[in-house]
């Protein structure tokens, strides 16, 4: 496990993914942001709390600079994992448009206060960091602006080889049948950049609380989207399921 290097980047939500040209989903087609994904195990005796205080040390000092992030954090609430072989502490997401990652990237290596927020955060957690591409294919932009609880579904996918080209016109597709009565206010695809592993994405989903994810966990309970998920299973990509984390909004962007 590599030590993390807390450069903090714009974020609303996280993890590698499939060829960003074999999902034929990339930043020309529709819109997308960078993601910045801190993956964190907290170091013996040190608490969330801990986290909570150093950003708030961070995000200061970036608003400072005229470099304001919007981040989330996450924990873990419902995931496959083994008791013994327990998932990550939290994760940590932050997006922006690339220019502005690169600008912060280099703030933080190049001052004297980014090298002591390193050090200070290494000092809290142990992490991995990727890099990412999210493709934006659903958001209800005052929802997202009302409410800093987030309940997000993560759901990892490995494209079959015969779907690989039918996968954009699969989520459009999806997106067009969407229920007026769904209760996410957020869709994204998670493609990779760098780090982590090929071949796989993600889907995103977000809610703004647990009671609206408990609803679309009942209105999947049909016959027609059982009919659906095997469909895609089967033809498109294969799916492992879905892992579910509590979040919250750590800062805004102005």
């Amino acid at each position: 496990m590599n030590t993390v290097k807390k450069l903090a980047i714009f974020g609303i939500a996280l993890i590698g993914a499939v060829s960003v040209s074999a999902d034929d989903h990339n930043a020309d087609q529709q819109a997308a942001s960078m993601v910045h994904i801190n993956l964190c195990y907290l170091n013996e005796g040190k608490s969330m709390q801990d986290v909570a205080d150093l950003n708030e040390d961070f995000f200061g000092w970036l608003k400072s600079n005229d470099l304001d992030p919007y981040s989330i954090l996450l924990t873990p609430m419902a995931t496959s994992n083994s008791p013994l072989e327990p998932t990550y502490d939290f994760i940590e997401m932050m997006t922006g448009s690339y220019e502005r990652v690169g600008e912060m990237w280099d703030l933080v290596q190049s001052s004297d206060k980014g090298q002591s927020l390193l050090s200070g955060w290494s000092d809290i957690a142990t992490c991995v960091t990727r890099f990412a591409h999210m493709v934006h294919k659903y958001q209800d932009s005052e929802a997202l602006a009302n409410s800093d609880n987030r309940v997000v579904e993560f759901n990892r996918c490995e494209a079959r080889r015969e779907g690989v080209g039918k996968l954009r016109e699969r989520h459009d597709a999806i997106l067009e049948g969407r229920d007026k009565n769904s209760t996410n206010m957020y869709w994204g695809i998670l493609l990779p950049g760098a780090g982590g592993e090929y071949g796989v994405f993600r889907h995103l989903i977000s809610y703004n609380s647990m009671s609206n994810y408990t609803k679309a966990l009942e209105a999947r309970n049909t016959s027609e989207r059982w009919q659906a998920s095997r469909d895609y299973n089967d033809n498109y990509a294969q799916c492992d399921g879905p892992s579910v984390w509590s979040g919250v909004v750590q800062n805004r962007a102005n």
